[in-house]
């Protein structure tokens, strides 16, 4: 600990009250002692925290927690100090943060914040400023683990981190970098949605995990007007991604996947060639003879030679599958 790290502490302790619980969360790992280093110096700064010691019976990992829901598996010093005395200051308050609005009062299920942060990474604080405060007004629900990555590099491993901040939601999100907190909001409100954003689902394509969209599509049995803004998207990637899901939708729930075939078909004149190229593709996963009445349509108006010969190809692909099926 240098100089500067003990002055941090000591600037920022004056602002705690005597007796502040810290728990110190200790197990069977050759980290304690840095734990217990630490906590031997935080004693010789500050007399203003009442700490224990606990067995970690949650994962055999050391930390500190801070209040009911935050766990910081680091060293807090140099860059680390600040959202670690942040987090302790925050969490004695009663402090409301309008900005969020009567939003929380939506997030009915845990969610679970994970990130990856390094004592020399200069834009990890302004991060955790942002996320540490929602997690606190919203302790109810909201879980947070602050891992060095450098220190728990093998949790980091399991998380293929490259580079820190990195932020993970419920092992299903990602962010590298810079955030927005008011999306973060909106994702954990609407993981228990009957109808989830295109921002939701778009974050699930962006996250690898596109299948998910599927199986929120099976599990609520029915269409969502988000998921087909998706399967028509301007961007490639994003339109891509929502095809993949809606491969997997069809493989999985084919009489689901049919109900999306006259929506699309409504929407299909309107298209571009490139989209209407993809909507043909989505028609081909669609079994039955609707379908292929549809590619029919576009066989004999379409002006385009192209998405024409597209809409017949598809069309041998249906009816050659129909037959091995049949």
């Amino acid at each position: 600990m240098t100089s500067k790290d003990k002055e941090l502490i000591l600037k920022f302790s004056n602002d705690i009250p005597f007796g502040t619980k810290l728990d110190f969360l200790l197990c069977r790992d050759k980290r304690n002692r840095d734990f217990i280093k630490f906590y031997k110096e935080l004693k010789k700064i500050t007399d203003r925290f009442d700490i224990r010691f606990i067995q970690n019976k949650k994962n055999n990992l050391p930390c500190i927690q801070i209040g009911s829901n935050i766990w910081f598996y680091a060293i807090p010093l140099d860059q680390e100090i600040k959202p670690f005395m942040d987090a302790i200051t925050l969490s004695l308050s009663d402090k409301q943060y309008p900005s969020y609005g009567d939003r929380l009062k939506k997030i009915t299920m845990e969610a679970h914040l994970k990130i990856f942060i390094a004592q020399q990474c200069h834009f990890c604080p302004s991060v955790l400023a942002q996320i540490i405060p929602l997690v606190i007004a919203c302790n109810k629900f909201i879980r947070l683990e602050i891992f060095d990555a450098m220190l728990f590099n093998e949790i980091a491993d399991i998380y293929k981190v490259k580079s820190v901040p990195i932020l993970f939601l419920d092992e299903t999100f990602k962010w590298v970098g810079k955030i927005n907190i008011d999306d973060i909001i909106q994702l954990i409100i609407d993981r228990d949605s009957d109808d989830p954003t295109e921002l939701y689902l778009e974050s699930l394509i962006q996250s690898n995990n596109a299948y998910k969209i599927a199986d929120i599509v099976i599990e609520k049995n029915k269409i969502f007007s988000s998921f087909i803004n998706l399967l028509i998207h301007d961007k490639w990637p994003i339109r891509l991604g929502a095809m993949v899901a809606f491969e997997y939708l069809a493989e999985k729930s084919p009489m689901i996947s049919q109900k999306f075939l006259n929506p699309l078909w409504e929407l299909f004149p309107k298209l571009d060639k490139q989209i209407k190229g993809d909507i043909i593709s989505i028609f081909g996963m669609i079994e039955g003879t609707c379908s292929i009445d549809k590619l029919n349509i576009i066989l004999n108006t379409e002006d385009d030679s192209e998405l024409r010969e597209s809409a017949e190809e598809t069309i041998n692909l249906l009816i050659e599958k129909g037959s091995k099926n049949g």
